[in-house]
C-alpha cells in the first residue's frame, strides 16, 4: 500500500500534516498559525505542536518525513518564522536552533514584602475580569519582544475564562478604585506549566503576571507571596520576563533571576 502525505485543515487555521498508509495514521504534526510581537512589528509565525508517531511505527523515519513536509509547507506559506518546544538532538537537522532563554523569577523570603500598597486590594479572579486582563496583557506586550499577539478569539483567553470560574483558584487580581490593575495566573492546565511542574514539582508556580504600573506590580508580587503561604508551597517561581512591570519590580526585591537554555532542545526556532 502506498504512503500518502496529507494536509488536514482544522479550527483556528491549524493544519495537521500526517503520513497515512490507507486509513492507518503513521506519524503527524500540527502547524499552528500565530503572530509574534517584536518591538512595534508583528511577525507571522507558525508553531509546531502535536508531534506524534504511533508506537508500532517508531524508528522507521516516518517522523522525519513528516517534519520535512511540515517545513516545506511552512516555507511555502506567509510565515517568516517557525518555533517549537523540542526534544534534544532532533530538530537541528531541520534547521532549528535554540532561541532561549526561558526566564524564571524565584521570590525568596516569602514573609517579607507582603504588605499590599495603600489603596489597592487583592482578591480571587472573577469571570467579569476577563476584559481587564486582556487589556493588561495587550498594553504590556504591545512593544515587547517575543510574546504572542492574542486576538479576542485566541485559545488562551478561553483557557483563562475557565480559570476565572468560582473556586478554580487559578487567578488573583489587584484592584484600584474598582479597576483591575494587575493579575497573576497559575495556568496549571497549560502544556508548558504541566511540563515544568512534571520536571520541577516543588514550589508555587505562576505562568503569567502583568500590572499597569510599578505600585500595582509590587502588589502582584506581594499577592503571589501571600498566595503561596496560604498553600504552603514555597518558594514562588514565576515564568515571566524581567522586562515587564512585574519583572522590573521583582529585580528590586529579594529574588533569584534564572535564564534557562537548552542544548539543541527546548524553545527552538528557524526562519522560513
Amino acid at each position: 500500500m502506498t504512503d500518502e502525505m496529507r494536509h488536514i485543515p482544522s479550527d483556528r487555521g491549524i493544519t495537521t500534516v500526517v503520513l497515512m498508509r490507507g486509513e492507518d495514521r503513521l506519524s503527524s504534526t500540527e502547524v499552528i498559525p500565530m503572530t509574534m510581537q517584536v518591538g512595534r512589528a508583528r511577525l507571522r509565525m507558525d508553531g509546531i505542536g502535536g508531534v506524534a508517531t504511533a508506537e508500532a511505527h517508531r524508528h522507521k523515519g516516518y517522523s522525519r518525513r513528516v517534519q520535512e513536509e511540515a517545513v516545506s509547507f511552512m516555507t511555502a506559506g506567509d510565515a517568516v518564522l517557525t518555533t517549537l518546544y523540542g526534544i534534544p538532538n532532533f530538530y537541528p537537522k531541520y534547521g532549528y536552533a535554540t532561541l532561549g532563554p526561558e526566564p524564571i523569577i524565584e521570590l525568596q523570603s516569602l514573609e517579607e514584602r507582603v504588605k499590599i500598597p495603600e489603596g489597592l486590594v487583592i482578591r480571587a479572579g472573577a469571570p467579569g475580569d476577563l476584559p481587564a486582563l486582556r487589556l493588561l496583557y495587550r498594553d504590556e506586550t504591545s512593544t515587547a519582544i517575543g510574546p504572542l499577539v492574542r486576538e479576542d478569539d485566541w485559545w488562551s483567553w478561553g483557557t483563562l475564562e475557565e480559570a476565572l470560574k468560582p473556586d478554580a483558584n487559578q487567578v488573583r487580581v489587584v484592584v484600584r478604585d474598582n479597576k483591575v490593575v494587575g493579575y497573576a495566573w497559575k495556568a496549571t492546565t497549560c502544556w508548558w506549566m504541566e511540563h515544568w511542574t512534571r520536571h520541577k514539582p516543588v514550589g508555587f508556580k505562576v505562568s503569567e503576571a502583568f500590572a499597569s504600573d510599578t505600585e500595582a506590580a509590587d502588589a502582584v508580587l506581594a499577592m503571589c507571596r501571600l498566595w503561596s503561604l496560604e498553600e504552603r508551597r514555597e518558594p514562588v517561581a514565576m515564568a515571566i520576563p524581567v522586562t515587564g512591570q512585574v519583572g522590573a519590580a521583582a529585580r528590586l526585591q529579594n529574588v533569584n533571576l534564572l535564564e534557562r537554555y537548552g542544548d539543541e532542545a527546548e524553545f527552538m526556532g528557524r526562519s522560513t
